[in-house]
């Protein structure tokens, strides 16, 4: 059975290995390459969950018993506390087409209504279809030109905007 959790400070082991399976396996669906984190030491990977307590960010995972199986992570930059940003959005190929992704998009939603964002953003490559209907479904709406997804990708993003 597939849990949606928060992870935990000590799961800094289970948050590295999906990330990098996530860069790995959809590699133009993010703006960081598996090239470059595969070589972050093991105190950047830990440090990205003990931070948690001291920062406004949100790091949901779906598990599948022990083994992290997919994750979301939400952000609010204390500069901008109306603004809610949706990174690392990803569920191993195994788990697609379960609602997984629908409940991962939908707990950083809650949890940026619980902090009393205004609007959430996040970025999708243009031609991920099952994406873009998983956050045109939950009320997001393309908002601004296409980018390009980073220096030197052949793909373009585009951002999406919910209000809350």
């Amino acid at each position: 059975m597939i849990t949606v959790r928060a992870f935990k400070p000590g799961e800094w082991l289970q948050y590295r290995d999906v990330r990098l399976r996530a860069l790995q396996e959809s590699p133009y669906a993010f703006g960081s390459t598996f090239e470059d984190a595969v070589k972050y030491p093991d105190e950047i990977w830990r440090n990205r969950l003990l931070d948690l307590s001291i920062t406004s960010d949100l790091a949901l995972a779906a598990f599948d018993g022990d083994e992290a199986v997919g994750l979301a992570w939400g952000r609010i930059d204390p500069e901008t506390p109306e603004r809610a940003d949706l990174f690392q959005m990803w569920g191993s190929p195994d788990i697609r087409g379960q609602g997984i992704g629908r409940q991962l998009l939908d707990g950083v939603i809650e949890w940026a209504r619980q902090q009393d964002a205004g609007f959430v953003m996040l970025g999708v490559t243009i031609g991920n279809e099952p994406a873009e209907q998983l956050y045109l479904s939950a009320g997001f709406a393309p908002f601004g030109e296409p980018e390009r997804l980073r220096e030197n990708a052949p793909k373009l993003i585009q951002n999406m905007k919910l209000v809350l």
